[in-house]
């Protein structure tokens, strides 16, 4: 069974660098890992209109049996005031 995913990739922090896309299809191997990098920006109402920007990053392998976290997943978030 081929695998493939549809990437897109930026590199470097994307609010600071000019950011370089990178498209194109790429094979997912069984038994490799990935880090799985998540970011979304927001204005906060509550904090003036401020942008926020949440980041998550888990890391994830990939095997026949399917694709898993490794040390399962975050599902709080922790709120410093």
């Amino acid at each position: 069974m081929d695998i493939v995913v549809t990437i897109k990739v930026r590199l470097g922090p994307l609010k600071r660098y000019e950011v370089f896309p990178i498209y194109g299809d790429y094979p997912v191997y069984f038994n490799t890992c990935y880090s799985i990098e998540l970011s979304n920006y927001c204005d906060v109402p509550e904090w003036g209109g401020q942008e926020v920007e949440i980041q998550l990053e888990e890391d994830a392998a990939f095997t026949k049996e399917g694709c898993h976290f490794i040390d399962g997943r975050q599902t709080k978030l922790y709120l410093i005031k």
